[in-house]
């Protein structure tokens, strides 16, 4: 990851934990969900995180950009 978007992240959350042990969740496929914000314009300039280097990722790579509706 690049140093601004870890700069300005907060701190993962803890995945919630079932009665008996365990907990977290994974999505099939080994999906990963990574979900950045950015106090700017919808058509600013942002930084992306880096490709995942070769082998690390089973499917390709999809990126949305959002605008806040509240």
């Amino acid at each position: 990851m690049s140093a601004t978007p870890r700069a300005r992240a907060p701190a993962p959350l803890r995945p919630p934990t079932r009665a008996g042990g365990g907990g977290g969740a994974r999505p099939p496929q080994d999906r990963v969900l990574v979900i950045t914000w950015w106090d700017a314009p919808y058509d600013a300039e942002l930084p992306e995180l880096p490709e995942p280097g070769e082998g690390l990722a089973a499917r390709a790579v999809h990126r949305w950009r959002f605008e806040s509706v509240g």
